[in-house]
């Protein structure tokens, strides 16, 4: 199947949002650029993200690192 329908779409995205545990969420990015001061997340993660998470969250880079990100909105 190449695409999702709108129904199941809306279904799938309120599950993760909403039941699945937050030890689970996760995104990846390819990000291009100087991001050594700041970052923006798109708007449509940012929303849902908003209301979940601290001001300080951990980024694990495929390198292995983990950095302390202070969020701002």
């Amino acid at each position: 199947m190449n695409g999702d329908c709108e129904n199941c779409a809306f279904w799938r995205n309120h599950y993760y949002w909403e039941h699945m545990g937050d030890e689970k969420k996760q995104f990846s990015a390819v990000a291009k650029g100087d991001f050594k001061n700041n970052m923006r997340i798109p708007r449509e993660l940012s929303t849902n993200l908003r209301s979940r998470i601290s001001d300080t969250i951990k980024l694990s880079a495929p390198n292995g690192r983990a950095y302390d990100i202070v969020v701002t909105w």
